[in-house]
């Protein structure tokens, strides 16, 4: 289950900032393309040559085949010497030295044949398949078959000249022979004498045209067996393919995604390390392990007053938020003898007073009878909310022997819904908040009200708040999306549990649509609002 909560919140971080992962992904494929675009085209040019004796050849020796490949080994590491490249450096007038010209040529024996393959790069096709044929030239110069063309030039001139004049004596000889078998076949006018000279001749010229055959076979062989296990031909032509074979734009794309994709990932998990802010109702279930109460849509309006739930449309998301909460808090508190929330924040501009003041309203909308006590008395803004006048109120009746409370519970332009504002700033005194006089309060209300709003201050900043939390039946918290940070809401749940105050649970407030998805109240411990009901007892005032 741990491990699924984990998935899980990778994924909800990953969601929560996609177009961070799509931007980087998109940037580096664009940097990819033009790192490409940039790059020098690089093109192959690949040559074949066998060594030792052609396939054509009638008369195979498995011995010489298998010397042939230990020498295309031989020959594949003297093609990447000095030497020859320098002689193809000349020869092609490049201007590179040998020693760059050797990172460009690839000589290889193929297994198992006789062949050897020469590749060679270059910028061009043109210079690529020059390059090839030139190295292939170059080695061919230095092996044994061009120094044998031209020690025994002259030799195999004269073998040539004898091939060709014993050719001829066997066609003249054999000519003869067909003569005289044919003038043999007819006796008349034919002596005896005349027929066994012809006969004789035959014979002679039969032992004449052997000689000459077995001759011609030998110096024949002779001429081609001094080139059988050491001679380079080129087998193949340089070619070069029509596409270049660097830079591979598929394949940079390709790198050039998964590194954008990586530095996105990378980009998103340091922002959610480096920010420490609480965005979801999921997020903020984990880690406070409080049930969800609801959230609030972000209100936009140019006055306070705007932004106040009787000011929006009927069916607008932040009206349907404010009665969805209400009904929470409504069935949380069934069965209740009094029902005194107090809703506080753990920080400043977090929106807790428009909750308190947006809750009431909707409160009253269903004809409870709502009083909102605004016990903020470091920044009192209910009265400014509703339009009120902010002396005579709070302050004045907890200082005030005799208690006035009908008198200073100012009616709002809300049916059913009164405000006692926080009073003079100047009577104001937190350790009053603290006395039996304010416990006093709130059962009064208690008897003239359904339902008892109380702003208080933010909890993670002044004393007044946990004192507060004590005497009231449920506490709500509210945490601004973006904007409440993770220790400071831990650590206000923390203190108000430690003073022993009823924590019902939390509002999202300026929740985006992807901060309302809520699962489960916390990861492993799904939470009902009957189970609330049950271990959360109202505290008796």
């Amino acid at each position: 289950m741990d491990d699924f909560v984990e998935v899980h919140h990778i994924f909800r971080v990953i969601r929560r900032r996609w177009w961070i992962l799509f931007v980087a992904t998109l940037l580096s494929v664009l940097a990819g393309y033009m790192f490409t675009a940039r790059q020098t085209k690089i093109f192959r040019a690949t040559t074949s040559l066998i060594v030792g004796p052609a396939i054509q050849d009638t008369s195979l020796d498995r011995y010489n085949f298998e010397i042939s490949q230990e020498l295309a080994g031989v020959y594949a590491d003297i093609a990447q010497r000095q030497p020859v490249l320098q002689a193809v450096v000349d020869a092609l007038q490049l201007d590179q030295s040998w020693q760059t010209l050797r990172g460009q040529v690839r000589v290889n024996p193929v297994d198992a044949t006789q062949l050897l393959e020469i590749s060679v790069d270059a910028t061009s096709p043109e210079q690529a398949t020059a390059a090839a044929n030139e190295v292939a030239r170059q080695l061919i110069l230095v092996s044994p078959t061009a120094l044998g063309d031209q020690t025994d030039d002259n030799a195999d001139r004269f073998v040539r000249q004898r091939l060709d004049r014993l050719q001829a004596n066997i066609e003249a000889g054999q000519s003869r022979i067909d003569a005289l078998e044919g003038s043999m076949s007819d006796y008349v006018g034919i002596s005896l004498g005349q027929l066994r000279q012809r006969q004789d001749e035959l014979q002679v010229l039969e032992t004449l045209i052997a000689t000459w055959e077995s001759t011609y076979a030998s110096l024949y062989g002779s001429l081609r067996g001094e080139r059988s296990t050491n001679h380079l031909t080129v087998f193949e032509p340089a070619q070069t393919g029509a596409n270049p074979i660097r830079p591979l734009l598929k394949l940079n794309l390709l790198i050039a995604a998964v590194i954008g994709f990586g530095l996105g990932l990378g980009l998103i998990f340091l922002l959610e390390y480096a920010d420490n802010t609480l965005r979801s109702i999921d997020e903020v279930s984990e880690l406070l392990r409080l049930p969800s109460l609801g959230a609030i849509s972000r209100i936009s309006g140019e006055s306070a007053e705007d932004r106040l739930v009787a000011s929006q449309d009927t069916f607008s998301s932040m009206a349907e938020d404010c009665r969805l909460l209400r009904s929470k808090l409504l069935f949380l508190s069934r069965g209740w003898p009094r029902k005194v929330f107090l809703v506080t924040s753990s920080a400043q501009a977090e929106g807790k007073s428009l909750v308190v003041a947006n809750l009431g309203i909707a409160m009253a909308n269903i004809g409870l009878k709502t009083v909102i006590v605004d016990a903020n008395l470091r920044n009192p803004i209910q009265h400014v909310l509703f339009r009120l006048t902010q002396v005579d109120g709070l302050t004045e009746e907890i200082h005030s022997p005799q208690s006035q409370l009908a008198r200073r519970l100012k009616k709002s332009r809300i049916e059913n819904l009164c405000v006692l504002t926080s009073g003079s700033l100047s009577l104001a005194s937190p350790d009053r908040l603290a006395t039996v006089r304010m416990t006093e309060l709130f059962g009064m209300l208690a008897e003239v009200a359904d339902i008892i709003l109380c702003d208080a201050p933010e909890a993670g900043t002044f004393a007044d708040t946990p004192v507060l939390a004590d005497k009231v039946n449920g506490v709500l918290l509210v945490i601004d999306a973006g904007h409440t940070r993770r220790g400071s809401a831990q650590q206000v749940v923390h203190d108000l549990r430690q003073t022993g105050a009823n924590v019902l649970g939390f509002v999202l407030n300026r929740a985006s649509a992807q901060a309302r998805t809520a699962g489960s109240a916390y990861p492993g411990s799904p939470v009902t609002a009957g189970a609330i009901v049950d271990e959360q007892a109202p505290v008796e005032l």
